[in-house]
């Protein structure tokens, strides 16, 4: 899903149109996902 939202906001950018709120959910969702699956290995 992370992926999904990183391809959009690239396309949006390569348009020309503002992607900084898409560009930041999908960090922000990484950032969570990568929190979680670390967190269940310990």
């Amino acid at each position: 899903m992370a992926r999904l939202l990183t391809y959009f906001a690239a396309r949006e950018k390569d348009s020309s149109r503002r992607s900084d709120i898409e560009a930041g959910m999908a960090k922000l969702l990484a950032a969570r996902v990568r929190g979680v699956l670390t967190s269940r290995r310990n």
